[in-house]
């Protein structure tokens, strides 16, 4: 019995390592399929930059990109974050057609943690924009070119038509668990436990166990995200204090229940607890689950769009 028990912990460690990951690249869900293709567009001018950096004459003496805008013809759910790669692309003048790559600037994780947040409050924070990958609170969701050094500096003051096929991929959050914050409450899934295990209300903390059950699986775990507040409506991030990276889709923590390393301590410090003062309603925390949603093909599309240099800023 003992080497049986032995082998067994030996195959639960080592199977997840050779088996297969499952594909993540499946198709998107229809209603995103279906935004996606009205296709991304630029708008706007088209910036070179000011000037090349040491960095760029060493690791890219070749290339230089052009930054700019996109829009989406239809928003996303505010639940849905999105991201974007180039592919097969071309940028055409008169005379001239360049072959170009490249995806979108974007804040991954602002982007990410505001639609997390509107899928925890039922809303768009009232702070939130909207861009073409979701909502965000910077805005700053633009597109990058990549094109050939010498032939792209030759653009400068021109008229250019743009296009490129675009891989979205996306990103979906819901909510799953909405607890109240008191000890011995706990939340259960078939991947996972969550227990509250005492609130430090000096330290304005609560204090949680988590569990993430051993799997032959070698499929990452769902990322989680977690905020509290009085009632939905009026939610903030919970900070993770330790073990953040169970909020990475497919990260070390998502993945790091094998073997013996299956339950782990967490402590979140909570907004929602003012230091002497009771709070006007038991806090509670939300548990929100990000899964991918797929991944559709569409275009990128620009027409009579201008080249111009960025301001040289001292």
């Amino acid at each position: 019995r003992p080497l049986l028990a032995t082998l067994a912990g030996v195959a639960l460690i080592a199977v997840p390592i050779v088996l297969p990951l499952r594909d993540t690249s499946r198709p998107a869900d229809p209603d995103l399929a279906a935004i996606a293709d009205g296709g991304l567009r630029v708008i706007g001018d088209l910036w070179l930059p000011a000037h090349y950096t040491l960095a760029d004459r060493i690791y890219d003496p070749k290339g230089t990109t052009l930054g700019g805008r996109m829009s989406l013809p239809q928003a996303l759910p505010v639940n849905v974050s999105a991201m974007a790669d180039f592919s097969q692309g071309r940028v055409a003048a008169p005379g001239v057609v360049l072959p170009a790559t490249g995806g979108a600037i974007v804040d991954e994780w602002a982007q990410v943690m505001t639609a997390a947040q509107a899928a925890a409050d039922g809303e768009a924070p009232p702070d939130a924009v909207y861009g073409p990958l979701g909502i965000t609170r910077d805005g700053a969701q633009g597109i990058f070119l990549w094109l050939p050094r010498t032939e792209g500096e030759q653009l400068d003051g021109r008229v250019v038509d743009v296009d490129a096929s675009v891989r979205m991929r996306f990103t979906r959050h819901t909510l799953v668990g909405d607890l109240p914050l008191r000890a011995g409450v706990a939340f259960r899934t078939a991947d996972y436990v969550l227990e509250v295990q005492s609130i430090d209300r000096t330290a304005r903390t609560a204090i949680c166990r988590f569990f993430r059950f051993p799997t032959l699986d070698g499929q990452a775990g769902p990322a989680l995200r977690f905020f509290d507040g009085a009632s939905r409506g009026r939610v903030l991030p919970a900070t993770l204090i330790d073990h953040a990276e169970t909020e990475f889709f497919g990260g070390p923590g998502t993945r790091w229940a094998r073997g013996r390393t299956w339950a782990t301590r967490m402590d979140f410090r909570l907004v929602d607890i003012v230091d002497g003062a009771a709070p006007q309603a038991a806090p509670r925390l939300l548990i929100v689950q990000s899964r991918a949603a797929g991944a559709h093909t569409t275009v990128l599309t620009g027409r009579g769009v201008s080249i111009r240099r960025e301001p040289d800023r001292p």
